[in-house]
């Protein structure tokens, strides 16, 4: 039987995996909900991961319980090699045949294998938002992702919350606001299905969802698209936020790049960066007035990752674990924005 190669991407508001061969066509393909441990705990990230690989082998016409040759995961919550091994040694002590090898990276390594092989920029922004700069050599270093108390920022949820908590102080006279917010008040009363502000305590305090929360910003960007203020705020600030985790990533990158290289791929994943147009005057203001910072002339090509991170998890696997190069999916992004720095 040919050599099967398995993908998981799996973030806190879902999941996907595929199925390919050495060509890199697909054979099979799942989708399920979010797999993150420190979200569900290890025994329920575990049966959620094992219904992914079944529903995959199913589609793929394949009988149950069929092992895959080499399995790759590319997990967010994972970036520590013990709880790598941990979730390893719980998935083969529930199935042990699941795969001939399991190897476990973080989402941004994922992303990143799924479009290139070269150094590129990772900027991910869904729920939470991390970034990296990931080398050839598949080192990289990290700015962000240190989830929603002490980072997080330009994400789903920080778009939330920074409409929520201004809205309250609004509200309460803390800060000074000329634009009127009958608007906003009539979104989140509607999403939280609450009457008054005191209302939203237990749905942060008792039965806090924080993916729930983050998809707020389907109505916030309906609304911002619309002219609301604060909601226009919120996604500009979110964009200076992005703009700023990729910068962080550039002050490391252009000290390693060759003088001759004057491009640099920034590979954007994310249900947030489907509000790129409310994004982009805020992540380009942060170029705009650093661009002399990095000491580089050269261009950041923006693209937005079309397809799962999956498929990057099951080319690392093939590349680490059988030492062969599958091909990388053609027509796999879109390009968001190109963006010149001339220092």
């Amino acid at each position: 039987m040919s050599k099967i190669f398995g993908g998981i991407e799996g973030g806190a508001t879902g999941s996907r995996m595929v199925l390919i061969d050495a060509q890199g066509r697909r054979l099979g393909f799942s989708e399920g909900p979010e797999t993150n441990q420190w979200l569900l705990g290890l025994d329920e990230t575990v049966r959620r991961l094992l219904g992914l690989i079944d529903g995959a082998l199913q589609d793929a016409h394949l009988p149950p319980l069929t092992p895959i040759s080499h399995l790759g995961m590319s997990l967010s919550g994972v970036d520590l090699e013990e709880t790598q091994q941990q979730l390893i040694s719980a998935l083969r002590a529930a199935r042990p045949d699941v795969a001939d090898t399991v190897r476990i990276c973080n989402d941004a390594l994922g992303t990143y294998m799924t479009l290139t092989d070269d150094p590129a920029v990772v900027l991910i922004a869904g729920t939470g938002s991390i970034c990296k700069y990931i080398r050839k050599d598949l080192s990289f270093v990290r700015v962000g992702g240190y989830s929603y108390l002490l980072g997080d920022s330009g994400g789903g949820y920080y778009i939330a919350h920074w409409v929520i908590s201004k809205f309250i102080e609004i509200e309460d006279g803390m800060i000074p606001w000329e634009h009127n917010t009958d608007t906003v008040r009539k979104i989140i009363y509607d999403f939280f299905k609450i009457r008054n502000t005191l209302d939203i305590l237990p749905h942060f305090y008792e039965t806090f969802n924080k993916g729930h929360i983050a998809s707020l910003c389907e109505r916030l960007a309906v609304a911002a698209r619309h002219g609301e203020h604060l909601c226009r705020d919120a996604f500009h600030d979110a964009g200076i936020q992005l703009g700023r985790h990729v910068r962080a990533c550039m002050r490391h990158a252009v000290k390693e790049l060759d003088p001759s290289i004057k491009e640099m791929l920034v590979i954007c994943c994310g249900s947030i960066f489907n509000s790129w147009d409310l994004l982009q005057a805020g992540f380009r203001e942060v170029f705009s007035e650093s661009s002399s910072f990095f000491q580089w002339r050269g261009t950041l090509n923006l693209a937005w990752l079309q397809i799962s991170a999956a498929y990057g998890a099951a080319r690392l696997a093939a590349r680490l674990d059988a030492g062969l190069t599958i091909p990388c999916p053609q027509q796999a992004t879109s390009l968001l924005d190109r963006i010149v720095l001339d220092c």
